[in-house]
């Protein structure tokens, strides 16, 4: 079943891959007007992740919503395979090409997509990798309350019992790493956007947009309130003005993106970026080691341009051309399946 786009998601994913080149390139090496940038390092890395899954969580929403209730499991079979196989291929590249070192058991927790649940337990998940682990964890927690609940108050309920007992068992039994408790608020709205259809009232241009800069910066300043007050640490008053800071970001973006959609301005580069996202946010590591393996920077600044205006266009176009190369495979997969 194809859904139609929603070219302002495609335009809010773009961003958020287009920054994560930035952040992970070096950004905040660079000094601008002698001033380091590491500041915005918080900032961005909330707003990048919170972007990929707020956007997990309004899809999936979309699509269940649209399957007929009889091909909603074979829709879970599809997602799985769409996600779990590329992200084996990239544990694979992190061990062998970054030179990642894990414990036996360490490796058998991330193989198997648990990281987020058991890190208190077996330690830091890897690098870059962690976020695949959360969304298989947020995506089959809710997705059995989303079919069971037709009802947005027996949905709203069941999302915060699942909060509440996920705060009591890590205070119990140590479960579930810190950011999961960062970004799963984010996941729920994006379901509920979808369920209540409320993303176009959200995204509607009012007083030239003034509305949606002075909520973004109010979310920008709680965050930073908040932070400082608690150094970072994982509390309530942390996780809500972080959380206030990513939806009052990604209201902003997706409020200029529709202006942008509405100008028609880039629309298929956009989409060929959304396309190669997810390959691009599990691979840009290993193909950007390969990139730098055979050459010496003078300086980190080189190294910075070099892997962004060089490394950034690569990982795009190959993660595109892998995307849908995967996506022809597993159509293919899918026709045999159904004739046999």
């Amino acid at each position: 079943m194809r859904l139609e786009r929603i070219y302002e998601l495609d335009i809010l994913r773009s961003l958020a891959i287009v920054l994560l080149f930035l952040h992970h390139g070096g950004l905040y090496g660079v000094e601008v007007l002698q001033m380091s940038l590491k500041f915005l390092q918080p900032y961005i890395g909330c707003f990048i992740i919170g972007a990929f899954i707020f956007l997990a969580g309004y899809l999936s929403a979309v699509t269940i919503e649209k399957h007929p209730k009889p091909d909603r499991f074979r829709y879970l079979k599809t997602r799985f395979l769409r996600i779990y196989p590329p992200y084996l291929v990239a544990l694979a590249l992190f061990i062998l090409l970054l030179e990642v070192q894990l414990t036996p058991r360490e490796l058998i927790v991330h193989i198997l997509g648990l990281q987020i649940l058991l890190a208190p337990l077996v330690g830091t998940p890897i690098f870059t990798l962690w976020f695949v682990g959360m969304i298989m964890l947020f995506f089959y927690q809710v997705f059995f309350l989303q079919l069971k609940f037709e009802s947005m108050s027996g949905l709203v309920l069941s999302i915060m019992l699942i909060f509440v007992g996920s705060v009591i068992l890590n205070s119990w039994f140590q479960l579930f790493e810190f950011r999961y408790f960062i970004f799963f608020p984010i996941f729920a709205v994006g379901i509920l956007c979808e369920r209540t259809n409320i993303l176009p009232v959200l995204m509607a241009s009012r007083f030239m947009l003034i509305d949606k800069f002075i909520i973004f910066i109010l979310g920008t300043i709680f965050m930073a309130l908040a932070n400082s007050r608690t150094g970072m640490a994982l509390t309530f008053i942390s996780v809500l003005g972080t959380d206030l800071f990513i939806l009052t970001s990604i209201m902003l973006v997706l409020s200029l993106a529709k202006k942008v959609v509405d100008a028609k301005i880039g629309l298929s580069l956009f989409t060929f970026i959304s396309v190669s996202s997810y390959f691009a946010f599990l691979f840009h590591r290993p193909i950007w080691k390969i990139l730098t393996s055979f050459m010496t920077f003078r300086s980190h600044n080189l190294l910075f341009l070099y892997t962004v205006i060089v490394g950034t266009p690569i990982v795009i176009i190959v993660s595109y051309n892998l995307q849908k190369t995967y996506n022809h495979i597993l159509e293919f997969l899918n026709r045999r399946s159904r004739i046999s």
